[in-house]
C-alpha cells in the first residue's frame, strides 16, 4: 500500500515537476518584477519607445495596488508616455490618479509644458482619506485640507447670562453637509493667489511683523480680499469655495455635542495648550502657525477655532438675527454694513474664545488679527 502511494507520488512529480518549476520561476519573476519593470519602462522611454513603455507600465499597474510605494511613479510615467504618443485622455486620467495617491507629488524631469499640465490637473484633484477623528478629509494643492461636516442639527447661540444679547436665544439649526478648512488660511497659500492674479499686495506690516512663514495664518486681509481668494480657488479647482456662514462656522467649532461644548475642545476653560490668546501671546504678540495646538481641536478635528486670528464669515451682521433666523441652512440677513467674525485672536481675552461669541466689522477692515478659513459646498 505504502509502496503504491510512493510510486504514484513519484510519478506525479516526474510528470509535473517541469510545470511546477516553471510556475515557481514565473512567481519569482513577478515578485521581483515591479522595480525591474519600472526601470525597463524608463529605459524604453529614454530610447523614445513610448508604446513599449506603455505596455510595460500597464502590466505593472495591473499587478500593483495604489498603496504600493511606486504607484504614483507608475501613473506618472504612464501619463508622460501617453502625452508623447498624443493620447490626451489616458494621460490626464493617469495624472489624476497620481494626485489622488499623492497630491504633493513633484518631479523635476519634465519639460515646462508637461509641468503646466501637471499643475492644472493637480488643482482639479484631491486626495481623500479619513482623519484620526474618523471624519472624511480632502487634501488639495498647497496644503489645503477640508473636513466634511456631516448633515444634521446642532444648538447654536447660548442661554448663558454672561453672553452678549446678540448670541441669544439659543436655538436649534439644521445644516446640510459641507466642508470646512481644517486650518486657517496661511500666508503661503494666500501669496500664491497674489502672485497668480496680481491681486493687491498685503500691507507691509503683515510679513515683517505678524505673518512670517508659509504656515503662519494670513492676516491684514479684508472680507473682500478673503472673498476674492475663494472665487479664485473655485476657478482653479472646479469646486465651490466661499467663506463659511456663521452657522457652519459655529457647528464646526462646537463639535459633535454642541450642548456640551462652549469651546471647541469642550467645557474646560482655555489654557495655552489649547488656544493662543492674550494670556499666551504677551511675549510674541503675534499669531502662531495654524497647525499647532492640537489639544485645542474641535471634535471634528478643526484647529485654532478659538484664538490665533479672528475669522471672517459670509454673513452680514444683525444683532437680533437669531430671533427670526431660519431653522434650516441660515445664510444671515440679506443686507447690512458689517460682516461677522468668529473665534477670537491672539490679543483677546478668554471670553472672546467661546464658540458662540460674535463680533462684526466693516468688510474693508484690515487688522493684525483678522484672517479667514475656507468653506466648500457641493454644486447645486
Amino acid at each position: 500500500m505504502c509502496k503504491n502511494k510512493k510510486f504514484r507520488l513519484k510519478k506525479f512529480l516526474s510528470m509535473n515537476l517541469p510545470v511546477i518549476g516553471f510556475c515557481f520561476l514565473i512567481g519569482s519573476i513577478m515578485a521581483a518584477q515591479p522595480g525591474d519593470s519600472l526601470q525597463k519602462a524608463k529605459d524604453l522611454m529614454s530610447r523614445y519607445d513610448y508604446r513599449g513603455a506603455i505596455q510595460v507600465l500597464n502590466n505593472i499597474k495591473e499587478h500593483s495596488k495604489d498603496n504600493d510605494p511606486q504607484a504614483a511613479a507608475v501613473h506618472f510615467l504612464l501619463a508622460r508616455a501617453y502625452y508623447e504618443v498624443g493620447s490626451q485622455e489616458p494621460a490626464e486620467e493617469n495624472l489624476q490618479r497620481v494626485f489622488e495617491i499623492d497630491i504633493d507629488f513633484e518631479v523635476e524631469e519634465a519639460d515646462e509644458y508637461f509641468k503646466d499640465q501637471m499643475e492644472r490637473i493637480r488643482r482639479k484633484t484631491y486626495k481623500e482619506y479619513r482623519s484620526e477623528e474618523g471624519f472624511v478629509e480632502r487634501r488639495f494643492f498647497g496644503g489645503i485640507v477640508m473636513v466634511k461636516i456631516p448633515v444634521g442639527s446642532f444648538r447654536m447661540g447660548t442661554k448663558s447670562g454672561k453672553a452678549g444679547k446678540d448670541e441669544k436665544p439659543e436655538h436649534e439649526v439644521f445644516l446640510d453637509h459641507y466642508w470646512i478648512g481644517k486650518y486657517e488660511m496661511t500666508l503661503g497659500q494666500y501669496n500664491r493667489f497674489i502672485s497668480e492674479t496680481k491681486h493687491r499686495e498685503l500691507p507691509p506690516w503683515v510679513t515683517s511683523l505678524y505673518s512670517t512663514g508659509y504656515w503662519s495664518p494670513i492676516v491684514g486681509v479684508s472680507w473682500y480680499d478673503a472673498a476674492a481668494y475663494c472665487e479664485w480657488l473655485s476657478r482653479e479647482t472646479g469646486r465651490v469655495f466661499r467663506l463659511p456662514t456663521e452657522a457652519q462656522w459655529e457647528k464646526a467649532a462646537r463639535g459633535i455635542d454642541s450642548r456640551e461644548h462652549p469651546y471647541p475642545w469642550g467645557k474646560s476653560s482655555p489654557n495655552c495648550e489649547r488656544a493662543h490668546y492674550v494670556k499666551c501671546s504677551r511675549r510674541s504678540e503675534k499669531p502662531i502657525a495654524v497647525v499647532l495646538l492640537p489639544a485645542g481641536k474641535s471634535s471634528y478635528g478643526i484647529h485654532n477655532m478659538a484664538g490665533n486670528v479672528w475669522e471672517w464669515c459670509q454673513d452680514w451682521y444683525a444683532a437680533g438675527y437669531y430671533k427670526k433666523s431660519p431653522k434650516i441652512n441660515p445664510q444671515g440677513t440679506s443686507r447690512g454694513d458689517k460682516k461677522v467674525l468668529r473665534g477670537g485672536s491672539f490679543n483677546d481675552k478668554e471670553s472672546a474664545l467661546r464658540a458662540a461669541n460674535r463680533i462684526a466689522l466693516k468688510p474693508d477692515t484690515k487688522r493684525t488679527n483678522l484672517g479667514f478659513r475656507l468653506c466648500m459646498v457641493e454644486k447645486k
